[in-house]
């Protein structure tokens, strides 16, 4: 089987969902699917996707994301690192680590799939974490990158996609553009991603080509660069 690591309850889906509707087995691993000690605190977020106070947000996220996965025949595996709009969270880096870990140490998967991480902090912390599990790992697992929908189309200038660039190559790793073989998959990616029933509201009103902007999904082979010493 595969693994995806997924920032968010719903980011594995949106990146990745054709590709996932290609390759069925799929374990998605959510960095960030923690609750916070109580829900008496509404966030700015939560009250955008139509929450209230002292509604378990976590717990409706994790029913809709059960629900994409079904549609792609895949596995929900939760970490319990904290989403950013909860505050923050001692050692979450460790945290992340660890359940990512303990996920290729139980799945022992051929391939795992991890974030570019553009933009949202909490998805650069996550390919942060997830490139020194890649740098260390023993196993003869592939591992491959994938672009963050639907942050990728909204890069104008390219910035985003530069950091993110830099920092592979700072930590030892060249990536090289796949193409996956991708057709016919849209209509299951958006049985899939229409799951997400709170989420959808925010997403579209934030981003009017949000359909479009999820439709086109970018991969890439990482390698550890020979010439880079070894990687950090």
């Amino acid at each position: 089987g595969y693994l995806v690591v997924s920032p968010h309850l719903d980011d594995a889906v949106l990146s990745c969902g054709r590709f996932m509707a290609c390759h069925e087995g799929a374990t998605v691993v959510t960095a960030l699917a923690g609750s916070p000690v109580s829900w008496d605190e509404l966030t700015g977020w939560d009250a955008e996707c139509g929450f209230a106070a002292g509604d378990n947000v976590v717990a409706a996220r994790l029913s809709e994301d059960r629900a994409a996965l079904g549609v792609l025949s895949s596995q929900q595996r939760t970490v319990n690192g904290l989403d950013d709009q909860y505050g923050p969270q001692p050692g979450r880096s460790g945290i992340i680590r660890a359940g990512i870990e303990s996920a290729l140490a139980e799945i022992g998967p051929r391939s795992c799939a991890i974030p570019l991480g553009l933009q949202h902090p909490d998805h650069i912390e996550v390919r942060s974490v997830a490139l020194l599990v890649a740098a260390h790992a023993q196993s003869p697992t592939v591992w491959t990158v994938y672009e963050d929908l639907p942050y990728g189309p909204n890069d104008p200038s390219g910035q985003f996609h530069n950091e993110a660039f830099a920092a592979f190559a700072e930590a030892g790793f060249l990536l090289n553009e796949l193409q996956p073989e991708l057709d016919s998959t849209m209509r299951i990616k958006t049985a899939a991603v229409e799951c997400y029933v709170s989420q959808l509201g925010g997403l579209r009103r934030f981003n009017p080509n949000f359909d479009q902007d999820i439709e086109i999904e970018h991969y890439w082979s990482l390698e550890k660069n020979p010439n880079s010493g070894r990687p950090k």
